[in-house]
């Protein structure tokens, strides 16, 4: 039949429609005519034609709109490409920032671990200096004392070689001394006058002395009182420092530490160089009593001969030797004690070198390790980026995807499957990422937590040792209190220097509230540096998060505009599904009456 109406040209057949269109024209020409018999009825051609025109002529142009809503839906998919490719564009060079940021705090780390081991450097350079420092005063005292040790020599053999020529005089004038008995009974009498003011000038200085002795008491309480002060002080100071920084302020102390005890190596010093001029001084006095002796005895030899016997005289002359002898005995107990002194303040030196060099390994094993756990972490975020990055770019490209065709429904359930299981998985990885990045704030909190203590522990350490250094110091001061306390009572002419030794004391209380002061605004001072240092590392460690959130913000409201984007594809494509449908169904009831009119051409 349709070979008969296109042969015949019937119903306005054209060769240029395709098979669909031709059984859509014979449709409309088999409800609009009566075909009897298999025979064409050739009346109302023209109106037939006409409507069948104005049915193709809606017919195409529902094609057209469908077409057109293809390639509206096929445009939308191309923007959500270029959507997807800039979102990459945008992955990527935040990838970069990141590798440059990563690349700029790693360089920041190194500087500061070069700047570190530059300070460390010039710690041990300074640990270095000082150490030579004290070589050169010991070897400077060593040979003060050799010098003093000769001097004693020199005097001893003096005074022996006085004594003999004494003797020697002593026999040459037995005789002579005969003569002047009355004379030296006379001369008796004056010298009875003599002691007794000797007597009345004793008593003066004693109480002289006993002014002294409370004098000094005083300056012992000035002292007393200034420790502690110091000691209040130390436990202000302390109980300010209990923050992560404190082992630099500790560290501070511990060099304030070293610094007192050079100012005690150099008082000790001074203390050799006033013990060295008193003994001069006692050798000059030494000298006189003996000239003066010398002339005594002259007298008496001139005054006096017959009422020396030969006993007093052995008793003069042992009286003098048993005094030379408590001299020489003095001398070598207070070299004995100077030697002790130095050995231990060797030793001292020698432990503090040493606790030191111990505090400088630990510490510098301490920053390695931070730097390593640093590096390690970092590296770990790099690779998570980059593992980021990657799965982002092979799961949003949508290129991948098959175009909208139509397709069977299993094919279509299948993609639309596989869509949600890749969004799921981004959102699992997405997950994921903010679990590791927690894990990450919970390892580095866990780490302060270890530190902390660690730190604290190693500030009550240095605390002791600055406690045992200050014991040892202030058993130094007793002792040279006491040693000053011996000189006192064993000399007689000491007032000379009992004022010096009351001057250096009034000096040394002076130093010591004015070193307390200059503590006391240097750790204030630290501690507001520490304090401004802390407050700006938090602000800094803010706004890192601050913006990091924001980041993440972003990311997830362009991860929502991109899902937006895609259910609205899915909608389209459901659209576009259900219309082929529908015209699939369309065109199979025509071809199902098609072939009922084909079967019945009575009908």
């Amino acid at each position: 039949m349709l070979s008969q109406l296109r042969d015949k040209q019937h119903c306005g057949a054209d060769e240029r429609l395709t098979e669909g269109d031709q059984q859509g024209v014979l449709r409309l020409c088999l409800q609009r005519a009566e075909v009897p018999g298999g025979q064409m009825i050739p009346k109302g051609v023209k109106s037939l034609r006409a409507a069948m025109q104005q049915e193709m002529n809606r017919w195409i142009k529902s094609l057209q709109a469908e077409v057109a809503s293809v390639n509206q839906a096929h445009d939308i998919e191309k923007e959500n490409a270029s959507k997807v490719r800039t979102e990459l564009d945008a992955l990527r060079k935040e990838k970069d920032r990141g590798k440059k940021s990563l690349k700029a705090d790693f360089a920041s780390a190194s500087k500061a671990y070069a700047e570190e081991l530059m300070k460390d450097a010039n710690d041990m350079f300074e640990l270095a200096k000082t150490q030579r420092n004290k070589n050169n005063e010991i070897e400077s005292l060593k040979a003060e004392l050799d010098y003093t040790k000769n001097g004693y020599a020199t005097e001893r053999s003096k005074v022996r070689d006085m004594m003999a020529t004494e003797r020697q005089e002593t026999k040459k004038v037995v005789g002579s001394l005969q003569a002047d008995l009355a004379s030296a009974m006379q001369m008796r009498d004056v010298e009875k006058q003599n002691a007794a003011k000797a007597v009345a000038d004793s008593a003066t200085v004693r109480d002289t002395k006993v002014a002294k002795d409370q004098e000094i008491e005083a300056l012992r309480a000035g002292l007393a009182f200034a420790k502690m002060e110091h000691e209040a002080e130390t436990t202000h100071g302390a109980e300010k420092d209990q923050d992560i920084n404190a082992l630099r302020a500790e560290v501070a102390s511990t060099k304030g530490k070293y610094n007192a005890a050079i100012i005690k190596d150099r008082d000790v010093k001074a203390n050799l160089v006033a013990t060295r001029q008193e003994k001069i001084e006692d050798n000059k006095r030494l000298q006189v009593e003996v000239a003066f002796a010398r002339q005594a005895h002259d007298v008496e030899k001139q005054n006096a001969e017959h009422m020396r016997t030969q006993k007093e005289k052995d008793d003069l002359l042992k009286a003098g030797i048993a005094s030379i002898h408590k001299v020489k005995e003095t001398g070598n107990k207070e070299i004995a004690d100077l030697r002790i002194e130095l050995s231990a303040l060797r030793q001292q030196k020698d432990q503090e070198t040493e606790s030191l060099r111990a505090e400088t390994t630990a510490t510098k094993k301490l920053h390695e390790t931070e730097i390593a756990k640093i590096r390690v972490e970092l590296n770990a975020v790099r690779q998570r980026k980059d593992q980021e990055a990657k799965s982002l770019r092979d799961k949003l490209l949508f290129d991948n995807y098959p175009p909208l065709k139509a397709t069977p429904d299993a094919e279509l359930v299948t993609i639309q499957k596989q869509k949600t299981d890749d969004i799921e998985a981004l959102r699992a990885e997405v997950t994921a990422a903010k679990s590791v990045r927690e894990m990450t704030d919970a390892k580095i909190r866990v780490a302060l937590d270890v530190i902390q203590p660690q730190t604290y522990k190693e500030t009550e350490a240095l605390r002791a040792d600055s406690a045992i250094a200050q014991a040892t110091h202030d058993l130094q001061l007793a002792a040279i209190q006491k040693d000053k306390d011996e000189k006192l009572e064993s000399f007689k002419a000491e007032l000379v220097s009992t004022n010096k030794a009351m001057e250096t004391a009034q000096d040394k209380v002076t130093n010591l509230r004015s070193a307390l002061r200059t503590l006391r605004e240097q750790k204030h001072q630290e501690t507001e540096t520490l304090r401004a240092d802390v407050t700006s590392a938090i602000e800094a460690y803010n706004i890192e998060r601050r913006e990091a959130a924001r980041r993440q913000a972003e990311l997830s409201n362009e991860i929502t505009v991109l899902e937006n984007a895609r259910l609205q594809g899915v909608e389209d494509s459901e659209h576009l599904r259900r219309e082929l449908g529908s015209l699939r169904e369309k065109e199979k009831t025509a071809a199902d009456k098609q072939k009922t009119v084909a079967d019945n051409p009575r009908t």
